[in-house]
């Protein structure tokens, strides 16, 4: 009996051994999560926000812009976009067009603004981003700086226009018997006419006719823009009664019905406007070639090189080949290269 008392207090003894072992195990295995500290410097995977990848846009691109005030040629706005969509692309740039460009919009990755047209700050936009260059295309009183250069002028560029009118008219005159009609209501055409004139005395000096009538030549007249679809009649009579051959006729004077009236008289007619209307005697057309000088400086520029001045070159278009032969043709382009290169003044002071 007593040895059973005794076995029974050992089992006793080890059964309590055994849970206490137990409870301190399950303590061991399941601690209390202390509460999380951020330590300065560290980071931890498992609770760090993911980044947002960065995904590279259009504006990071080197890119060429184009933009043109309101008043511009859009004829002009639409031959400097394709070449610029050509340029650009050959140079590996992003070529964009806006309008209405601020300041704000000329960011670190622009390398080229082209503007075209007046009403553009090309010269305070240049000022405040002194690394990017900047066109100015058939903007007057624009002058080249660092990053700035400058084609055409559209003052100088229309007086060359009417000085190679007068010269193409003595040229392919029979006898000397030149005149143009001019807008009576813009600014500049007296000087338009003074061109005209040195042009043609140019080539055939005091241009005295051999046969009657025998008036003075050159000639010239004025009509207002509003009279260019009627009211013409008597202007244009008083140029075909005095023997006139050859017209230059100023764009801003062209019409259906002034063409009609003139065909009348059979008059060649020079222009330096497009010719949008059919006439059986039209000699050709005088424009000024700006896109030949951005093709010129164009890498220069995007090297980050300006300071050019480019004028705008001469071409003869719609060109009749039975009023201008090949030779006097040629002639033409002699003369219009040495005015653009400075060579002829077309100043009428000695």
């Amino acid at each position: 009996m007593k040895n059973d008392k005794l076995r029974y207090g050992l089992l006793g003894v080890i059964v309590l051994i055994l849970v206490i072992g137990l409870a301190a195990c399950s303590q061991e295995t399941s601690p209390t999560i202390p509460e999380m500290t951020e330590v300065p410097g560290s980071t931890d995977a498992s609770t760090e926000e993911p980044e947002t990848p960065v995904v590279e846009t259009s504006i990071s691109e080197a890119t060429v812009i184009l933009t043109s005030s309101s008043e511009a040629d859009q004829g002009l706005v639409m031959s400097v976009s394709n070449a610029l969509e050509a340029l650009t692309q050959a140079s590996g740039l992003k070529f964009e067009t806006v309008e209405n460009l601020t300041p704000e919009s000329i960011t670190t990755n622009v390398k080229v603004v082209v503007g075209i047209g007046e009403d553009l700050d090309i010269a305070g936009w240049a000022l405040g981003s002194p690394n990017t260059q900047f066109i100015a295309v058939n903007m007057p009183g624009i002058d080249p700086s660092n990053n700035i250069s400058v084609i055409g002028d559209p003052v100088l560029d229309e007086n060359r226009t009417a000085f190679m009118a007068g010269y193409l008219a003595a040229l392919i005159s029979e006898d000397y018997k030149v005149s143009a009609l001019i807008p009576s209501d813009i600014d500049t055409n007296e000087k338009i006419i003074d061109s005209f004139l040195v042009g043609a005395r140019f080539f055939c000096g005091i241009c005295q006719p051999k046969y009657p009538p025998y008036n003075q030549f050159p000639q010239w007249q004025t009509l207002p823009v509003e009279n260019a679809s009627s009211g013409f009649e008597g202007v244009v009579d008083l140029i075909a009664s005095n023997g006139t051959e050859i017209l230059f006729l100023h764009e801003s004077l062209l019409s259906p019905e002034i063409l009609d009236y003139l065909a009348g008289y059979g008059l060649v007619v020079i222009s330096n406007g497009v010719q949008k209307y059919p006439y059986a005697y039209w000699a050709g057309t005088l424009e000024t070639d700006l896109v030949t000088g951005l093709n010129t400086i164009w890498s220069n520029v995007v090297a980050g090189n300006g300071g050019f001045k480019v004028p705008g070159s001469l071409i003869l278009t719609d060109m009749d080949a039975e009023l201008i032969s090949e030779g006097r043709y040629r002639l033409f382009e002699e003369m219009a290269d040495d005015l653009e290169n400075g060579m002829i003044s077309i100043d009428p002071t000695p």
